[in-house]
C-alpha cells in the first residue's frame, strides 16, 4: 500500500481499526507512514466523544469521505465544528496531510470499523481531480488490505483464547448438531469428559450458552462455511 501510495503521488498512508466495546470504551489502533508525534496525538483524541463521532458516522454509512483542512469549508455547510476536529484539521495540515481520501472499512462483527486514508499537500480542486482518477483504484487496494488484515486479526483473537485441537473439534461437532453424547461416542470417550471440554470452551471464550458460544466461535472464523450454515438448525441448548 505504501508503494501505490508512492506511485500516486500522495505523501501519507493511514490505516486505522476502531473497536467499541461498549459505548464508554473504545480501542483505537493505527498504522501510518505520518510522523510518531502526530499518530501520538490523534489515538489520544480518539477517546474523546467528539472524534469518536467523525472516526465511527462515515464508517457506519460506507461513504468515502474527503478528509483534511482544503475541505473545512464543506465541513462547516454539514454543521458546527468541534474544538477537537479543528485541532486534528490543522495538526495535519501542519505535517503536509491539507487533503485526504477517506475509505470506511468494515468487519463482519457490529461496533468494528476501518479506515484507509491516503493523503498529501494538494489543493481542494487538484485533490477532487485526483479522487476520480484513482479513488477506485485506491478504494479496491483498500478493500484488499483490510480483508488480509482482518484475517490476520481474527486468527490472532482466536490464538488468543488458547483453544486445542480437542476444543475446536467439539465447536465443530457442535455446529453440526451433534450432542454430548453423540460427540462422547465419536470420541470414544465418557459424557463427563466432553462437558469437561465444554466447560472449558466456555471459560475461555468468556460465554455460557451454546448459541453465544457458536456465534462466538463463527465471529473468530473458527467454524469453517458448511459448519456456519448448519448452525440455522442447531438446538439453542445444551444436551
Amino acid at each position: 500500500m505504501l508503494g501505490l501510495c508512492r506511485d500516486l503521488g500522495q505523501t501519507y498512508l493511514s490505516y486505522a481499526f476502531t473497536k467499541v466495546s461498549d459505548y464508554s470504551q473504545i480501542e483505537f489502533n493505527l498504522r501510518s507512514n505520518a510522523p510518531d508525534s502526530w499518530k501520538s496525538w490523534l489515538s489520544a483524541q480518539v477517546a474523546e466523544q467528539e472524534l469518536k463521532a467523525v472516526a465511527t458516522h462515515d464508517a457506519q454509512m460506507l461513504g468515502l469521505s474527503a478528509v483534511g483542512i482544503e475541505f473545512m469549508d464543506d465541513y462547516r455547510q454539514r454543521g458546527p465544528l468541534s474544538p477537537s476536529f479543528q485541532d486534528f484539521l490543522h495538526r495535519s495540515a501542519a505535517i503536509g496531510w491539507k487533503s485526504g481520501l477517506l475509505v470506511p472499512l468494515r468487519t463482519v462483527r457490529r461496533m468494528e470499523y476501518g479506515g484507509m486514508t491516503i493523503a498529501g499537500d494538494l489543493s481542494r480542486s487538484d485533490f477532487l481531480d485526483f479522487t476520480r482518477e484513482s479513488g477506485w483504484t485506491f478504494s479496491v487496494a483498500s478493500l484488499q488490505a483490510h480483508l488480509a488484515y482482518r484475517e490476520f486479526m481474527f486468527r490472532e483473537e482466536a490464538d488468543s483464547y488458547d483453544l486445542s485441537p480437542r476444543h475446536l473439534d467439539f465447536l465443530r461437532q457442535s455446529a453440526r448438531g451433534f450432542e454430548i453424547k453423540e460427540i462422547a461416542h465419536n470420541w470414544q470417550r465418557s459424557q463427563q469428559y466432553v462437558t469437561r471440554v465444554r466447560r472449558e470452551v466456555c471459560d475461555r471464550l468468556g460465554v455460557t450458552s451454546k448459541m453465544a458460544v457458536m456465534a462466538k466461535a463463527a465471529q473468530l472464523d473458527i467454524l469453517i462455511d458448511h459448519d456456519i450454515r448448519d448452525l440455522e438448525s442447531v438446538s439453542g441448548d445444551w444436551d
